[in-house]
């Protein structure tokens, strides 16, 4: 696994990570329920987050993909925002994609997308 974080966009946040998996003595039924593993895969991660209007707005991105042998399988996208309203009191609102439609676990999440949103006080 590799990473990488940077800083130096004042107030933005990057965030980059892959991972390279090989499984040694690999038997094929790893494929199946309940591991899904597969012997050669790659999951590759990228994350942003920035903060505007005087660090009351903070605006965040996750996506997440993971690929094998077969090519892109799946992958995860989540974009959300939290804004604070009063000290204490921040609403959070966003959106969570299951992307891919062949691999499992994808084949069965990739219909559940969501919208979400909380309103979240923190007691001084």
């Amino acid at each position: 696994m590799l990473g990488f974080e940077y800083y130096g966009f004042g107030d933005t946040q990057v965030a980059i990570d892959v991972a390279h998996r090989h499984v040694l003595d690999y038997a094929p039924l790893l494929e199946y329920f309940p591991n899904y593993v597969y012997e050669d895969s790659v999951e590759a991660a990228l994350r942003v987050s920035s903060e505007f209007l005087n660090a009351r707005l903070r605006l965040s991105g996750v996506g997440i993909l993971l690929a094998n042998g077969a090519g892109i399988q799946g992958g995860i996208l989540r974009l959300w925002a939290d804004y604070e309203l009063a000290q204490a009191l921040v609403l959070t609102g966003g959106f969570l994609a299951y992307l891919g439609e062949e691999q499992v676990p994808f084949n069965t999440w990739h219909e559940n997308d969501r919208v979400f949103a909380k309103l979240k006080y923190s007691f001084p």
